[in-house]
């Protein structure tokens, strides 16, 4: 499932996206129950510009880990929305939720595009 969804992020296909979203839920691997397909959903409906959609998802996720809100602060810091980016990375930081180099490039790049990498 999560290597059908990355496939669909790479095309930019969200609409094959949703589709294999309903199938993972049929099956049980939907978003809620499992974080990796939910952050690989996360993942390719922000590059798919539904960064609406990457948010619900990341919201429904049960168990996040480092991957579901890196994904989450990347599609923030794509689309500019540096403070969200920024917010979420402090929200991670009062978890047992350690960040990796990914997190890191997603707070970067979202200081990059507000100005603010002092």
């Amino acid at each position: 499932m999560v290597g059908l969804i990355s496939a669909c992020a790479q095309l930019g296909a969200s609409k094959y996206a949703n589709w294999v979203r309903d199938i993972a839920e049929i099956s049980g691997f939907g978003p809620t129950e499992n974080v990796l397909v939910g952050s690989a959903l996360i993942d390719t409906y922000s590059k798919c510009g539904s960064l609406d959609n990457a948010f619900k998802v990341f919201q429904g996720v049960k168990e996040r880990n480092v991957f579901s809100y890196s994904s989450m602060i990347l599609g923030f810091a794509m689309h500019g929305r540096a403070s969200a980016a920024i917010e979420l990375f402090h929200e991670m930081l009062t978890t047992e939720i350690r960040p990796n180099k990914v997190t890191f490039i997603g707070v970067l790049t979202a200081c990059s595009h507000a100005g603010i990498v002092d």
